[in-house]
């Protein structure tokens, strides 16, 4: 039998060792990149309901203000005044240009 070559060995052992390691970065990169991606998915989420929150505390606030009581009555459930007459042009378009009160 012949003596075994311990450097030969070690050389494939620390070549094994250094493929792994090697691929272990490529895979954390990669894991990396796909959670900086979700990260930036979540803080637009949160930009957006954020934004939502202060709509709906505004709404809150003004629930009492009578402007804003008629302000809603007018827009959403297209309601007028008494002896009110509206006017609609029948040239205009029939698409509805009041912005969305979501």
């Amino acid at each position: 039998m012949k003596r075994l070559d311990w450097k030969k060995i070690r050389k494939i052992a620390l070549a094994c060792f250094s493929i792994y390691v090697a691929f272990s970065l490529v895979q954390q990169e990669f894991a990396i990149k796909e959670l900086e991606k979700s990260r930036v998915e979540k803080q637009e989420q949160l930009k957006h309901l954020e934004a939502e929150s202060k709509e709906i505390e505004e709404k809150i606030e003004n629930k009492e203000d009578i402007q804003y009581i008629e302000e809603i009555a007018r827009d959403e459930l297209n309601m007028v005044r008494p002896n009110e007459i509206i006017y609609e042009d029948a040239n205009a378009s029939s698409v509805d240009n009041r912005p969305d009160k979501e």
